[in-house]
């Protein structure tokens, strides 16, 4: 049978007016193993465990309940164990005299195998400081240690440290800390919980009063500290939605604070803050599928695209003008005669002795021509370069080159890469990034090929990078940069690149413009590329344009009128007609010529009549 202490010594060891922060009886508050304490071994691997009273008896069960917590060290273990036991944060600032008391049980041996020092700290941020060393026994006994206030700590934490060397083990017990409150205690439990986020738009807000709290004030804004006041009277601890302003809109991040009051002092709670989820993500669709214009050579036009936001957040988004068909963008075969090739830059960021990037028709690919760094003996490192002109990446755009190397193995080689800058065409400018190195032996001309699809859109240099010192050789020939080339006759809102953003449920108006001018023709096809910013995927709206021959349409409505000796024709004016043509003839089936008699007012003619009878037609004409 449990022997029990005396109680009348429980209760002179408590102060009456002490309020319960926390009580573990390792029993029933424990669905899992020690909820939400936690252990942190730092010696040995043997832990902390659940367990009815001590090894071989001592003490033979718990001190309540069925479990108690026991220490021991595991068999097959020889060293000391060491393995501290961490309660979950308490809030104990509206507490004076906060006092820690246990149940503590395991047999003392003459060697004192089995220990347990016990520490506190305010913050996971503090430091564990040492306040007890309390004396086992071999049946459960009591022990209290006033630990003292501390108005700041509101995660408070003690720790059991379990020293166990072949004794019979250490157990605990009903661990309680307790103290006096403090008037108007601060505010706990909020609700919902503290900083949670995807909350319902719907939620409404409660909390825990703690001390003696009569009155509240409640602050709730979207500003952080909040400074609307929503709230201030009796103390209460709930609020539903609907009093709040709910329901919240998606993305919209909450502060609260409850001030506690009594009838002298009132003290501030912390800042609490919760999120409503975030609204569905910004979903830009294109329209019409496909824009289409029709225009006679030589003459402009215009039509109409729209973005419709159908998400829930703003889209910022890049419109590009792309061609239709995959061209040679760049091509150089060293073989113009000229070096560097027209456009093309060298640079030497290194020692100042070596030759850089050479001309050379010792070893070539195609013709006879290819551009080299030689493997030459310098006085430093040589960091050199050869750079292409500025390309535009369009739509299916690929570097290919062909590399020939030497010596690329062990100390021989430093680097041979292949760099792209959207900005300064000058390495010394920091803006290259690398996009492939290439240290690999190429005793025999290499095809390489580098995909671009990252950088469409964008205007780029390329630059040939070599590092060495009496190392390397490499050579490179027949460069290529293929991709659609940006059609001319095509702009949006004057450009070929734009950015833009719509806003959720909004609709953007673009402005399609076509030129035919130097057109023949036929069909031209051009398509936009729209690269959102968020997950959506980058599409593309085609285009097309149809290219008509101009053809002047014959004068309509033709009048002939005598009067007073003359003769005036008049006619409907014709789209596109820069000037019109009278012919007369007497036989209206031959004899046409030009008449000249007459002159010209916009779409009328008026000449002398004649004595005989005479016929008129009248033509256009266009410059």
């Amino acid at each position: 049978m449990k022997k029990l202490l005396p109680v009348l010594l429980l209760l002179l060891s408590m102060n009456l007016m002490a309020d319960t922060i926390m009580f573990y009886d390792f029993d029933s508050d424990f669905q899992y193993f020690f909820n939400e304490w936690s252990q942190h071994r730092v010696q040995g691997m043997s832990s902390w465990s659940l367990a009815q009273g001590g090894y071989n008896d001592h003490p033979p069960y718990a001190h309540s309940g069925n479990r108690n917590a026991f220490f021991f060290r595991d068999v097959g273990e020889s060293d000391t164990q060491i393995t501290q036991l961490i309660t979950p944060p308490m809030d104990v600032r509206n507490y004076t005299y906060v006092t820690l008391s246990i149940w503590f049980g395991g047999e003392a041996w003459f060697i004192d195998s089995d220990w347990m020092y016990v520490y506190y700290r305010q913050s996971e941020e503090d430091d564990w400081h040492y306040f007890w060393y309390p004396d086992p026994d071999s049946d459960w006994i009591y022990r209290e240690h006033v630990l003292g206030t501390f108005p700041e700590a509101d995660a408070f934490q003690i720790m059991f440290e379990g020293h166990a060397d072949g004794g019979f083990g250490l157990c605990l017990d009903d661990v309680h800390v307790f103290g006096n409150p403090i008037g108007p205690g601060v505010a706990i439990d909020p609700l919902p919980l503290r900083s949670e986020t995807d909350v319902a738009q719907d939620t409404g807000i409660s909390w825990t009063n703690t001390g003696v709290t009569t009155e509240v004030e409640v602050l709730f804004d979207t500003v952080n500290p909040p400074q609307t006041v929503i709230y201030s009277g009796a103390a209460i601890d709930t609020f539903t939605s609907a009093q709040i302003g709910g329901p919240f809109d998606l993305g919209t991040t909450i502060y609260w604070q409850v001030n506690s009051i009594d009838d002298t002092l009132q003290t501030n709670g912390m800042v609490w803050s919760f999120s409503t989820a975030d609204p569905p993500p910004g979903h830009l669709e294109a329209s019409p599928d496909t824009v289409s214009c029709t225009l006679v050579s030589g003459m402009q036009g215009t039509q109409s695209l729209s973005f419709s936001n159908t998400g829930g957040q703003e889209v910022d988004y890049e419109l590009s003008v792309q061609g239709s068909s995959v061209r040679s963008l760049l091509q150089e075969d060293f073989e113009s005669g000229v070096y560097p090739p027209d456009g093309w830059q060298t640079y030497r960021l290194g020692a100042t002795d070596d030759r850089g990037w050479i001309e050379s028709t010792y070893q070539y690919h195609s013709s006879s021509h290819s551009c080299v760094h030689p493997d030459d003996d310098y006085n430093g490192m040589a960091h050199d370069w050869i750079v292409t002109p500025a390309v535009y990446i369009g739509l299916g755009s690929q570097l290919q080159f062909y590399e020939k190397n030497q010596y690329v193995y062990g100390a021989y080689y430093t680097y041979h890469g292949v760099w792209i800058s959207t900005g300064s065409g000058d390495p010394a400018d920091d803006d290259f990034v690398e996009l492939m190195e290439y240290g690999n032996q190429a005793d025999n001309w290499v095809l390489r090929t580098i995909d671009l699809s990252e950088y469409i859109g964008e205007t780029a240099y390329f630059g040939f990078y070599y590092q060495g010192d009496y190392d390397s050789l490499w050579r490179i020939d027949d460069i290529t940069i293929t991709g659609e080339p940006v059609p001319e006759w095509l702009t949006v809102n004057g450009a070929q690149y734009i950015e833009g953003s719509v806003l959720p449920g909004s609709t953007e108006m673009l402005s399609v413009e076509f030129d035919a001018t130097g057109l023949t023709p036929g069909t031209y096809q051009a398509s936009l590329m729209i690269v959102p910013d968020n997950d959506q995927d980058i599409f593309v709206t085609p285009v097309v344009l149809e290219v008509t021959q101009f053809e002047l349409l014959p004068p309509e409505n033709v009048l002939i009128v005598t009067d007073a000796g003359t003769v005036t024709l008049t006619w409907n004016p014709v789209d596109g007609a820069t000037g019109y043509q009278v012919y007369s003839s007497e036989e209206p089936e031959n004899g046409w010529t030009p008449d000249d008699t007459g002159t010209f007012d916009g779409s009328a003619w008026t000449a002398p009549s004649t004595e005989t009878k005479r016929f008129y037609r009248v033509t256009c004409l266009m410059e």
